[in-house]
């Protein structure tokens, strides 16, 4: 889920960067245009700037002249045509000064364009690592996907091996019986059992069963005694009927005190190890009707 989400950032954040560069890029061709715009007037004023120079400058000289030969022109210029250039040559001054601050901030502009250019450049190359990551990620995903549908294949596959298992002694009508008298919510009465086909499954009464240990042999008895009457008869009878008694025990269930050795399956206890070499487990036991496992 994490992966997914980190993709999707990543995705919108690649968008994001190519909105904020096309902007750019119109910003910059507007400021371009206004750019060249501004020059060429700034070259017109120039021009104008110029001429009225030449004609200052042709009046003075013509004005010298006659201050110098003494002779007295007939072309002189009115004081109000001399105003009227005054004013005009200041307001031209005044547009070239503000065109030089118009200047100025383009050019502040255009170095901020130059760095955002520099700084898309370095994001674009981030983009093509982001992108390599984005399909890395999807592999990663794949092969996520193929071995979570491995792993569940392989986990129904073992569970039915097991079902297998356990019923493989167990009649099918009698199994279907077992689990609709577990599954019903209404419980046994326990003074009439129920019969279910069969055979009969008396109430459920919990019980704690001990193990019984065979008594310690002992001491042999010398040869010189042997025509003694002894009681090793006995004793070999009442080990005999201990064993007997062990064995119907472990083939109880404590459960539902199941005693059909049909129903009751002995399999190898691979937690109680007997002996390392050659390796030798202790048994376990398994009811087919209730399912319980004992020692």
């Amino acid at each position: 889920m994490k992966i997914v989400l980190s993709f999707k950032l990543i995705k919108l954040k690649l968008e994001k960067m190519d909105t904020e560069r096309k902007e750019q890029n119109e910003d910059s061709k507007i400021q371009e245009k206004n750019r060249e715009d501004l020059a060429s007037y700034q070259e017109l004023l120039k021009k104008e700037l110029n001429s009225i120079r030449n004609l200052v400058g042709s009046e003075s000289t013509e004005n010298n002249a006659t201050k110098v030969s003494t002779i007295t022109s007939a072309k002189v210029i009115s004081p109000v045509e001399y105003e009227k250039l005054k004013e005009e040559n200041r307001t031209l001054r005044f547009k070239n000064n503000s065109l030089t601050s118009a200047n100025s901030v383009l050019k502040n502009e255009n170095r901020l364009l130059r760095e955002n250019i520099e700084t898309l450049k370095l994001e674009n190359s981030n983009r093509t690592e982001l992108e390599n990551e984005i399909t890395r990620l999807k592999e990663v995903i794949f092969n996520l996907e193929k071995e979570r549908l491995e792993i569940g294949a392989k986990e129904i596959e073992k569970i039915s091996k097991e079902e297998e298992l356990y019923n493989q002694d167990l009649p099918v009508d009698i199994s279907n019986e077992v689990k609709t008298l577990f599954k019903s919510k209404e419980p046994a009465e326990p003074s009439t059992p129920q019969i279910h086909k069969g055979f009969t499954v008396p109430p459920i009464k919990p019980k704690k069963f001990k193990r019984k240990t065979t008594p310690k042999p002992e001491e042999k008895i010398p040869e010189d005694f042997n025509s003694i009457p002894s009681e090793d008869s006995t004793t070999f009878s009442e080990l005999d009927s201990e064993k007997i008694i062990e064995e119907t025990v472990r083939r109880k269930c404590p459960t539902c005190l199941n005693t059909n050795k049909k129903f009751i399956r002995e399999f190898n206890d691979k937690s109680n190890i007997l002996m390392q070499y050659p390796r030798i487990y202790g048994k376990k036991y398994k009811c087919g009707i209730c399912r319980t496992e004992w020692k």
